[in-house]
C-alpha cells in the first residue's frame, strides 16, 4: 500500500483491518464460529444455564432505564424490544465478570494492566457497554419523535 503525502488534503487513509481464516482448530474451540451470527440463538433452557450459572456483580447495574408509558402504543411497543435487548445485553456480561473474577483468584499476583487473560474480557465487556448505550439512545430518539418533543434528543455521554 502506497504512503500519502502528507500534503494532500484529499487523501483519507482507511482503516485496515486483517480477516481471519477459519481451521480446524480453531472451528473446533469455537464451535459456532462459522454459523450465522444473527441467527444461532440459544435455547431458553441453554441462556438461563449460561446466565444463571454467573453471580450477578454486586456493583453493576443490570436494570436497563425504565420503560416511559405516557408514549402511544406503537412507540411503547418498540420501547419494550429495545428494553429487552438492553437488560439481554448487561446480562451478558455476568459471564464475562465472573471470569475475570476467577483469573484473579487463580492467580493473586496477576497484573491486572498486562494480562490478555484480563484485556480481552475488558474489550469486551466495552464492546457489549457501547452496544447497549446505543440501543438506549434509540429509545431515547424514538420516545421523543414518538411522543413529538420539540428540540434535539439529549445525547446520553
Amino acid at each position: 500500500m502506497p504512503l500519502l503525502d502528507k500534503e494532500d488534503l484529499f487523501a483519507t487513509p482507511g482503516i485496515l483491518f486483517t480477516e481471519l481464516s477459519v481451521y480446524k482448530e480453531l472451528s473446533d474451540a469455537l464451535p459456532f464460529i462459522e454459523e450465522d451470527f444473527f441467527r444461532t440463538p440459544l435455547s431458553e433452557d441453554d441462556c438461563k444455564t449460561a446466565l444463571y450459572t454467573c453471580p450477578k456483580t454486586s456493583s453493576m447495574n443490570y436494570a436497563p432505564p425504565p420503560l416511559n408509558y405516557s408514549a402511544s402504543t406503537e412507540v411503547k411497543k418498540f420501547y419494550k424490544k429495545l428494553h429487552a435487548i438492553e437488560t439481554t445485553l448487561a446480562q451478558a456480561t455476568r459471564p464475562i465478570d465472573y471470569y475475570v473474577y476467577q483469573n484473579i483468584q487463580e492467580n493473586p499476583e496477576i497484573i491486572v494492566a498486562d494480562d490478555p487473560d484480563i484485556a480481552f474480557p475488558n474489550n469486551m465487556q466495552l464492546l457489549l457497554s457501547n452496544i447497549a448505550t446505543t440501543v438506549t439512545q434509540i429509545r431515547l430518539f424514538n420516545l421523543h419523535i414518538g411522543m413529538e418533543l420539540p428540540g434535539r434528543v439529549n445525547k446520553i455521554v
